[in-house]
């Protein structure tokens, strides 16, 4: 099963890089609309493909479970009864790991996104 993780996963790594894009953007309140601005497509594409990278790595980062509980929730959009009965845990503990797996991306995420910005 970890040998499937790694193949399909670009659909957690654009949920998460939009969750995290959304969280951000929620934060800041851009001033200026995206029309006025000019960057340009090719641009936006390299940005996108850097944050994908970077997502990739920080989920690769992550212990095995967690990985799992967030393939199986996010990319196969299974319920959390099912992951349960799947991974023979109960449905608290794995709301509790995927609680964990999503505030650990989102933190080494961030980490990884400060120490590029700093180079």
């Amino acid at each position: 099963m970890h040998e499937e993780l790694h193949s399909p996963i670009v659909s957690l790594a654009r949920a998460l890089v939009r969750n995290i894009s959304l969280d951000h953007l929620r934060q800041t309140r851009p001033a200026v609309s995206l029309a006025e601005s000019d960057i340009e497509d090719a641009d936006a594409g390299l940005t996108d493909h850097g944050r994908i990278e970077r997502l990739m790595q920080v989920v690769g980062s992550l212990p095995t479970s967690q990985q799992i509980i967030l393939r199986l929730r996010h990319m196969d959009r299974m319920e959390y009864s099912d992951i349960a009965l799947l991974t023979g845990s109960t449905e608290g503990a794995v709301r509790q790991s995927l609680c964990r797996a999503r505030k650990t991306v989102r933190s080494r995420y961030e980490q990884k996104k400060q120490a590029y910005e700093d180079e």
